[in-house]
């Protein structure tokens, strides 16, 4: 999971433009990015430091220091965390929309998922990889 090798600079410079083309300040850049969240298909598959979640949309609470937040279920609970902190499966709308606004951001693009383990509340292991 990650970022495909084709999604270059240039394409994610292509996204945020058309994304931002209206937005004039940083707030309203936020808002126009946050609208192109909305516009994808939730729910989504995706890990949380390694942890597989299930993403049901975004949200931002107006504050531009705040960033947009996913909000996301876990074995029957809900979250709110930050966006920029998920990795999407590799080649998905998600992912390229991520990897934009953490270029927006100023934050390397690269956020790449590794095989990870989770340990069940009976002992047991499991080994996933989205």
């Amino acid at each position: 999971m990650g970022i495909q090798a084709s999604e270059t600079t240039m394409d994610l410079d292509a996204l945020l433009e058309e994304v931002l083309i209206d937005a004039y300040d940083e707030v309203e850049q936020m808002g126009s990015l946050r609208c192109a969240f909305e516009d994808l298909a939730w729910p989504a598959p995706a890990l949380l430091a390694g942890v597989p979640v299930q993403v049901t949309g975004t949200d931002w609470c107006g504050e531009l220091l705040a960033g947009l937040d996913a909000r996301l279920e876990r074995e029957g609970e809900a979250y709110s965390v930050a966006l920029k902190d998920l990795v999407f499966p590799t080649g998905s709308e998600h992912a390229r929309h991520v990897a934009a606004y953490r270029r927006w951001l100023g934050l390397d693009r690269e956020q790449k998922a590794r095989v990870g383990h989770v340990i069940g509340r009976d002992g047991s292991t499991r080994t996933f990889e989205l």
